[in-house]
């Protein structure tokens, strides 16, 4: 339980500092902090357009042009980002993890975790948790 409540405090100064230094619009800011700060939930196109005001197309095209990533793939980057630092940092069980980075179901979030990284989860944990 400790090491979830260091690392969400990590996570959320980590957040904190990223979105006062980016060079992004301040809808795009938003977005992003709302997306790092609520990884752990549903995130969809319209209820984030919605939080800061703006059409969903147009959100989806600005996001692009700023980033040069769409939504859902920053989305999935910045899940899978959160799900390697947790595998790493702490010894949380692998269902947990998947759960605090928006995984509802953890045979799911090994399948896109090894895509990502080429490694299952318990895999990716044994070769570079032994790096700290």
């Amino acid at each position: 339980m400790y090491e979830t409540v260091q690392s969400m405090i990590t996570d959320y100064a980590e957040a904190a500092m990223k979105v006062k230094t980016t060079a992004f619009s301040p809808k795009v800011n938003k977005v992003v902090q709302y997306i790092e700060l609520n990884i752990k939930n549903e995130l969809k196109l319209e209820q984030l357009a919605t939080y800061v005001g703006l059409a969903p197309a147009y959100l989806s095209r600005v996001f692009n042009n700023e980033l040069g990533t769409s939504l859902i793939q920053f989305i999935t980057n910045m899940r899978m980002s959160k799900a390697s630092d947790l595998l790493i940092r702490t010894s949380s069980n692998i269902e947990s993890i998947a759960k605090q980075v928006g995984f509802n179901q953890t045979s799911y979030f090994s399948k896109k975790f090894k895509q990502h990284y080429h490694l299952a989860p318990t895999q990716y944990r044994a070769k570079f948790q032994k790096y700290l």
